[in-house]
Parts: C-alpha cells; structure tokens; sequence
C-alpha cells in the first residue's frame, strides 16, 4: 500500500530559510496554529531534521492511501521522491488517532514515522497494536530528554565538551584544523609550548583530533561536533545583535 500527502488550507510548506531562526519561525508558528512553546519547539525540531535530511517539508499534511480522497493529519511530514517520514510530536499513545496513523504507516511500502517525544513515553499500547512496529524500523522513537526529570547524564555530558570547547586555547588549535593539518612545532609558534602539550592530549582523549603523519587533524566527530558548535555561536551571537538593535530602535 502507497501512502500520499494531502494539503489542506492549514497546510504549508517550510523552507529552510524559516528554521535557520527560532524566534522567526515561533512567532510564524503560533499566529497560524495557536500552539504552546514546546509544541512549537518540537515542530521546529520536526522539520528542521527533515529538512536537513533534504526532504520537502511540509506543517499540518494530511497522509492517507494513494487511492483515497483525502488523510489523517499529522504534525510533519517530509517527502523525498515517493518516500515519505512523516513525525508525531508528542502524542498521546492511548489516543486511536495515534494507533491509526501508524497501523497506515506500518502497511505501507513508502512511509516512516518518527515519534517525537519531549518527555518519557510508554510504548506498550503500540507495541501491543503494532508488534513489529520499532523493531522493523518503519517507526521508530525520538526521547529528546530535556524535557523531564532525567536529563542529568546527556546534560554533563553536553556541559563537558561546551566547557571543553569554551577554552580559546583549544579553539585556537581547532578551527585553523578546518583547513589543513597542523603539528606541534606549527603550533608552539603561537601558543605557549606547554599549553600545546596539554591540550593536545585534552583535545585526542576527547576524539576531537586524530594524529596523523602529516600531524594533527579533525577526527570524524570532531568535524561534526566543531561545524554545530560554531553554527550555535554564530546564530546566538546573530540573535544577540537583533535583541541590541531592536532594543536600540524602542528606545530612539
């Protein structure tokens, strides 16, 4: 069975444009859907993951069978030739609604949900609808936990690599990694020696940098971790700027 996307007036497409600032695309979201804060927050988090995974996205489609006149509506969805992810943000899974939407998700030959859960979520009323449903892949769950009251491992473990690459020696010997290989003696250049040796050792224990035989470089993870870090102080210094000039305009 092929599942297929309906639009209908609630219905809009989201570019990448819109989530590149939260506060843009919060203040877009809750004039056309009344939501709360984290609802939009999980909307934003749904369709900038399908975006980024190159998908066209849309808020509010309906999806239903290809021969059908029209769908169930979900929170998001994202399309990819006549593939389809489709994301459920935070349901409730004693709600029909929910167990509906994936038994048309688990039958069908093109389409995935992902559920999107701020907080812990018993599974069980799925698993007993949908026996297969998360081992088969076709559905899977997303725990952004933040949100409850066990978030204190992934929250030290963020605060760790934030406090680790907060340091402007280490960043000093990160970024210019970006662009080519770097050695010991390249660096003791423009750092104190023994701070080279330090935080090299810091930096390979945190598999940020590998040691190669052209010297040292960004490892995988570091190429990963060290974009979205400078991704986020570049958009929170952006956001700082526009709260200083619009301050700026109320008080001329």
């Amino acid at each position: 069975m092929m599942l297929k996307l309906f639009k209908s007036e609630r219905t809009r497409s989201v570019s990448a444009e819109e989530v590149r600032n939260y506060r843009t695309f919060s203040k877009h979201d809750q004039e056309n859907s009344h939501s709360k804060e984290l609802q939009v927050f999980e909307r934003f988090y749904a369709v900038r993951s399908l975006l980024e995974q190159g998908m066209k996205t849309f808020l509010d489609p309906a999806i239903g069978e290809a021969d059908a006149a029209s769908g169930t509506r979900v929170d998001a969805a994202g399309t990819l030739g006549e593939s389809m992810t489709i994301v459920l943000c935070e349901p409730s899974t004693t709600d029909p609604f929910l167990l509906r939407t994936l038994e048309l998700v688990a039958d069908s030959t093109n389409a995935r949900a992902i559920i999107l859960a701020p907080t812990s979520l018993d599974t069980g009323a799925i698993e007993e609808a949908i026996p297969d449903a998360f081992t088969s892949g076709k559905i899977s769950l997303e725990h952004l936990g933040w949100f409850d009251d066990h978030f204190d491992i992934p929250l030290q473990e963020t605060l760790k690599l934030i406090d680790l690459l907060g340091n402007e020696t280490r960043m000093r010997m990160l970024t210019p990694l970006f662009r080519r290989t770097s050695d010991k003696r390249e660096y003791r250049t423009t750092i104190n020696p023994k701070l080279v040796y330090k935080n090299l050792e810091v930096l390979s224990k945190a598999r940020l940098v590998d040691e190669g035989e052209a010297g040292y470089e960004l490892s995988g993870l570091g190429k990963t971790i060290l974009a979205e870090f400078i991704t986020f102080l570049e958009k929170t210094r952006k956001a700082l700027d526009l709260a200083t000039r619009e301050k700026g305009g109320e008080n001329e």
